[in-house]
């Protein structure tokens, strides 16, 4: 494995080592990964409502409103394809957002079983993500045939995978004799350890008592 740089790192299993540096590490980009794409993301159709709102002079676009025949609009451009260009968005770059949602759901998926924290974070990540998106593609983009939902309904069988390495992880984790205990009583020994460091006489007498 000299040449690729996969399993030939400093840990070797998912120790306490790991959960403090690696662990840690990911949960925190992972968290930071659900609100950093959305400045800069916003930042252009903010950019565009600005111009616009410039161009009509902080008025309504139509001069007559109230006349639905009339489509005498306040603009300082001089040809029908500025204004349109003005007002039309671009074409969502789909595949952005899928491969934006599922490197966050694979990772979620990969280690939520030994970090629980990823759930919530997750959760976070897809509704924030949903919404976003809508506002973006009723607010901002033109309309688009490539974003539909046969995208949407093919994209659902990339999530199996994301399942099957849960399911191969979560059972790495899980079975590390050094972070869960495999008998009742060394696990009643590792709570009573740090029941001690609490210096809590009553929780130390309510977790020592076994039940039989």
């Amino acid at each position: 494995m000299s040449m690729l740089p996969i399993l030939d790192g400093d840990y070797t299993d998912f120790s306490t080592r790991w959960y403090k540096q690696v662990g840690k590490t990911l949960c925190l980009t992972l968290f930071l990964n659900v609100f950093s794409p959305y400045p800069l993301r916003f930042f252009w159709p903010a950019l565009a409502w600005t111009r616009r709102l410039y161009d009509r002079g902080s008025c309504q676009l139509k001069k007559n409103p109230e006349k639905p025949n009339d489509d005498e609009c306040r603009t300082k451009q001089e040809l029908q394809t500025e204004l349109q260009n003005l007002y039309t968005g671009p074409q969502i770059f789909s595949h952005y957002i899928y491969a934006y949602l599922f490197s966050n759901l694979w990772c979620c998926m990969m280690y939520s079983s030994g970090m629980p924290i990823l759930y919530p974070i997750a959760c976070i990540f897809n509704l924030i993500l949903y919404w976003a998106v809508k506002i973006l593609l009723l607010k901002y983009h033109q309309l688009t045939h490539r974003f539909n939902e046969q995208l949407a309904i093919q994209s659902i069988h990339y999530i199996k995978f994301g399942l099957f390495v849960h399911m191969i992880v979560g059972a790495v984790m899980f079975t590390n004799k050094d972070i869960i205990s495999p008998t009742p009583n060394d696990a009643i020994k590792a709570i009573t350890s740090v029941v001690d460091d609490l210096g809590s006489n009553f929780l130390r007498d309510r977790f020592s008592s076994t039940h039989s």
